[in-house]
């Protein structure tokens, strides 16, 4: 059966979809020009907040910055390497209390916390590596400092299954950062509770993994008779 052809005179009669959908549109418009109007008053203060927003962030990123610089060029740490100097410590709080969610501000918990832990005062040295690592949990090489943070704390606290627990966490990982340190300490710890074993394999891979660390030759010189 043949096809029914469409003349040319039915095409023109046709009503083209493009005006349809136009016209369509804007009756659509015209009757609800109200609630359209409406519609991008909204949007154009969806579109202004979003730039406020944008603008304050990058703003306390900046003065977060500044003030993490000031703390760090008034010296961490006095002369006296176990009093922190009072000037760098008072202005990590204030950036910790004004900017928690920048980054210069997270920068600076960690170096809070490492100024607690130099005090003396592992319990809070403790809780701040805690709060920075949930702030740098994705990001290996800060991970693996507030890490050791963690194991130091805990084992000044004598707290030995959980500075295990964060050493092994740097030891197991795939960033090189302290390894070897950690490494170094589980050696220690294994050691101190009794498994012999495991803490001769701790030392043994600081010697075949980081041959030019500092601990390889502290391990060299002890791993044959420290141990037995």
């Amino acid at each position: 059966m043949a096809k029914k052809r469409v003349t040319r005179k039915q095409l023109l009669k046709a009503p083209d979809e493009f005006i349809t959908f136009s016209s369509k549109l804007f009756r659509f418009a015209s009757e609800n020009r109200k609630y359209l109007q409406w519609g991008g008053i909204i949007c154009v203060l969806i579109i202004l907040s979003i730039s406020l927003y944008n603008y304050i962030s990058i703003r306390n990123e900046k003065s977060a910055l500044q003030m993490l610089g000031a703390a760090m060029t008034s010296d961490i740490v006095s002369d006296d390497s176990s009093k922190p100097d009072s000037t760098a410590k008072q202005q990590l709080e204030t950036l910790i209390d004004k900017f928690p969610k920048t980054d210069a501000g997270k920068i600076g918990k960690v170096l809070f916390a490492n100024l607690r832990f130099k005090e003396g005062d592992y319990d809070q040295a403790a809780i701040l590596y805690q709060e920075a690592l949930k702030d740098f949990n994705q990001e290996s090489s800060f991970k693996n400092i507030i890490l050791s943070g963690l194991g130091h704390a805990y084992r000044e606290k004598k707290e030995m299954a959980l500075a295990i627990k964060y050493f092994e966490a740097i030891a197991s990982g795939n960033d090189a950062l302290l390894k070897d340190e950690a490494l170094f300490q589980l050696g220690h710890l294994y050691k101190n509770r009794g498994d012999i074993e495991k803490s001769l394999a701790a030392f043994k891979k600081i010697v075949s993994d980081f041959s030019d660390s500092l601990y390889a030759a502290v391990v060299k010189e002890n791993i044959d008779g420290s141990l037995q």
